[in-house]
């Protein structure tokens, strides 16, 4: 078959690997691991037919065959974006990689390995799964298979007319089809069927929880992991998907209305360029319709109820017991909030200043009445004084609004049926790439824990940060690897997590792993249980969201 060209520094063997699927053969390579070790990658295998002309706003179906062998040893393409722009953008989008130590030509079947599918974040609008922006070469030293993918992002992925004719959560819908295929051939690769880990951070912390909740996804994976995020945090939802479908009929077209039908806007939507609809898919979200707390980050193109992969209440079903029980490790950031853009938040704090009522997330079920009054007590948990003038104070509350009170909640709930271990990860080095830091908040923001398990561009020079990081980090994959081996983070006394045993949230006790310079047990994460108190009191007792 000839000889690969080197993708990257790291390609140490340009010998062909061959793996032959059911559908046809793929051509891998070799790299090597940050430690040096050889592992091979095989990048781009279609897990499903390019979702483009009558696919368009359909679930997946799977890739037609295809003859001779298919080049998987780079990353060429990425789902249609929302808020940037980037040449490897396309419809046709759904593929996912492995990444496996195991040579493919000498797969054992008595020694086959735990498997990692990860999900990539991106509020559900950006993002990728590729090599370049999730590099496998740190777990590829701990034993275990690796696989990431891409699935349909904003309209093209969330977009629904709250019916039949488009169903919605296409993109959970994608990533349900990429788990099928790596039950399906994982083995293939040296990977263990029966011991698929499903992953993934902020948004698709909060896919992951919908694939913990759905029956579609029953038996695809034995544990998950949840990185701050969860199907409870508000913004993840959309209550007004056909809204907003028709919304963007509009501007497509500007004869559509209220008076066609959701077969007409189908037909207009499969019809029109890709570039349109990306172009006006960031619309204006009424006060009424939004999704998250005041005029902060609120999000339209996200999961829907579909009574199909999503059916009921996220909130009532973890409550009732109604999902996959699975163990799972998830966890949250010491100050998410401190990871995007400060100045714009910092020009928001009158706004929730003047009225006290946005602070109630707009998914949260609670009276009108009392709004206001709840959100007195929650400003107080924060400043006796203003936002605006206790900046710190702000930041803190929108951290917990969006992401520490939800995950929390959800960690609460799962730990009546499941077993539950939760995490703050609260070390900042050089390895986090934030510099940012505002009086009275934490260090640690969104998405900075990642950094210390996957390797990126701004990775090249690892090996000179400070030991302090690398011990976090070797800790870090210890703990997530364990979980993927035995679900269970410590299942041993271990010096390298200085004897640690990570102990299981239970219903009366929430106890949970600070990661920090240190790894040691707390109680409480953030001011959860007092959120918790406030919303017993005002909240409706049915809920969607938290």
């Amino acid at each position: 078959v000839g000889l690969l060209l080197g993708q990257n520094a790291d390609n140490d063997d340009e010998a062909a690997y061959i793996v032959t699927l059911p559908l046809g053969k793929i051509q891998g390579h070799a790299l090597k691991s940050h430690k040096e070790a050889l592992y091979y990658a095989f990048q781009e295998i279609p897990y499903a037919s390019p979702p483009v002309g009558t696919l368009r706003f359909k679930d997946p179906v799977p890739p037609r065959p295809w003859t001779g062998i298919l080049n998987t040893t780079k990353n060429k393409k990425i789902c249609m974006q929302l808020y940037k722009d980037d040449p490897r953008e396309t419809e046709d989008c759904l593929y996912l990689n492995v990444y496996t130590p195991t040579n493919p030509d000498e797969c054992n079947s008595s020694q086959l390995l735990s498997v990692y599918v990860f999900v990539h974040g991106g509020f559900f609008c950006k993002g990728d799964g590729s090599f370049q922006s999730f590099g496998p070469q740190f777990f590829m030293d701990y034993g275990i298979v690796l696989v990431t993918l891409n699935y349909r992002l904003g309209a093209f992925g969330f977009l629904s007319t709250a019916d039949e004719v488009i169903s919605g959560n296409f993109g959970l819908k994608d990533q349900n089809l990429a788990l099928k295929w790596v039950k399906d051939n994982i083995h293939l690769f040296g990977g263990d069927s029966s011991k698929i880990t499903l992953g993934g951070q902020s948004a698709a912390g909060g896919a992951v929880g919908h694939h913990l909740l759905s029956k579609q996804s029953k038996g695809l994976f034995r544990g998950v992991i949840m990185q701050s995020g969860s199907p409870l945090c508000g913004k993840m939802f959309q209550k007004s998907p056909r809204y907003f479908a028709y919304k963007l009929g509009s501007l497509l077209n500007s004869d559509f209305g209220s008076n066609n039908s959701s077969r007409e806007l189908l037909d207009l939507l499969q019809n029109v360029s890709a570039k349109d609809i990306k172009g006006n898919s960031d619309m204006e979200i009424p006060f009424e319709m939004r999704n998250s707390v005041g005029n902060e980050d609120n999000r339209i193109w996200a999961p829907v109820e579909d009574g199909q992969f999503v059916q009921g209440s996220m909130h009532e079903n973890l409550k009732r017991g109604r999902f996959n029980l699975v163990p799972i490790l998830m966890g949250i950031t010491s100050e998410e909030q401190l990871r995007f853009n400060l100045n714009k938040l910092k020009s928001k704090a009158k706004y929730f200043d003047s009225n006290t009522s946005f602070l109630i997330n707009g998914n949260l079920n609670m009276k009108a009445e009392n709004k206001q009054p709840a959100g007195e007590m929650l400003k107080k948990l924060y400043t006796n004084s203003s936002f605006g003038e206790e900046f710190g104070s702000f930041v803190r509350y929108i951290s917990d609004a969006k992401y520490t009170t939800p995950v929390a909640r959800h960690a609460d709930l799962q730990s009546k049926y499941t077993d539950v271990f939760f995490y703050q990860f609260s070390y900042h080095g050089k390895l986090n790439f934030n510099t940012a830091s505002v009086p009275g908040a934490e260090r640690v923001g969104h998405a900075e824990d990642n950094y210390y398990l996957f390797k990126v561009g701004f990775h090249s020079k690892i090996d000179k940060v400070p030991e302090s990081d690398l011990l976090t980090q070797s800790r870090m994959l210890r703990l997530w690897t364990n979980f993927m081996k035995y679900l269970n983070p410590t299942p041993f006394e271990d010096p390298l997590l200085a004897h640690v045993v990570w102990p299981k949230v239970k219903p009366d006790e929430f106890l949970y792993l600070d990661i920090g310079n240190s790894l040691s047990i707390k109680t409480n994460p953030k001011e959860y249980h007092n959120w918790k108190k406030i919303f017993n009191e005002f909240a409706e007792d049915i809920q969607t969201t938290y």
